[in-house]
This record gives structure tokens, sequence and C-alpha cells, in this order.
């Protein structure tokens, strides 16, 4: 069990500061809405996941249409170990920016993480159709083929 708690500890750590390339996320919000933002990614990036959670609610009923507060809502939602708001906020991110890699790279994961294999196979499948060169995807897709026992998806 001790394991297990760190494995989820490590997942979810890693899920949530894994901002990398997400920064033009923050840079296309204005007013408020960006400094509230930036102030609830400072409180995760802190592991003060229930304080972002605080900022965030308002602002995703204030502004039901910001993709943004939508996805930090899913990552510190799924840190709190929350999957299940955590895979409708990271749907609901996806849903409001369709091209947005990050977003459905993190729900990939999260379905991955929560023996949702399935779900996470179709995103990865779709982001190689917009992401051929992303070797990330591959291996993600080849482990995910793998546990599910499905050899020749992994040699297409």
């Amino acid at each position: 069990m001790n394991n297990m708690k760190k494995i989820l500890t490590a997942i979810s750590l890693a899920f949530c500061v894994s901002f990398a390339g997400q920064v033009s996320l923050l840079a296309q919000k204005t007013g408020a809405t960006e400094s509230s933002l930036i102030d609830a990614v400072t409180l995760i990036d802190a592991g003060k996941f229930a304080e972002a959670v605080s900022i965030l609610k308002p602002m995703a009923s204030a502004e039901p249409g910001n993709d943004a507060v939508f996805y930090y809502l899913g990552l510190a939602s799924y840190a709190m170990r929350d999957a299940e708001e955590a895979v409708a906020y990271l749907q609901e991110a996806s849903r409001l920016d369709t091209s947005n890699f990050w977003y459905k790279d993190r729900l990939a994961r999260l379905y991955a993480a929560t023996s949702q294999p399935e779900l996470a196979i179709a995103i990865y499948e779709d982001l190689l159709e917009t992401e051929p060169s992303n070797y990330e995807v591959y291996y993600n897709l080849v482990n995910l083929y793998a546990q599910q026992n499905k050899p020749d998806e992994m040699l297409r």
C-alpha cells in the first residue's frame, strides 16, 4: 500500500507540475482573470490544490468558456485524488479548445491512470493525426497496447 501511495503521489505531482509549453495559456487571458489564473497555477505548483480550486471554481462559473480554468481545475482535482471531477474538467477543457495538445494528453494520461485504457488509446490515436512527430505519444500508445495485450497494434 505504501508503494501505491508513493506511485499515486508521483503521478499526481508529475501531472501537475508539467507546465512546459503551457505558459501561453496564461498569456491568452487578460485582466483580473489572468491574475487569478496565475495565482491558482502558483498554488497548484506549491501543492496547495484545495486553495487553487477555491479560486478556479468561481472563475469556471463566471467564465464557462475559459478552457484554461477547466484545465487547471482538472489538474488540481486529480492531485486531490478526485479522478471523476478531474475527468469532467479535462473533458470540458478539451471540448472548449479541441486543438490543444496538452488538454488531450493530460486527459489521456488520466484515463490511463484510472484504468480506462481504451479511452486513453482513442485519444492518443487521435493525437497521432495532429502530432505525428511527437514520440511521447507513440511511447504512451505502445505502452497502452502492451498493457492491453495488443501486439498487432504495437507494430503498426
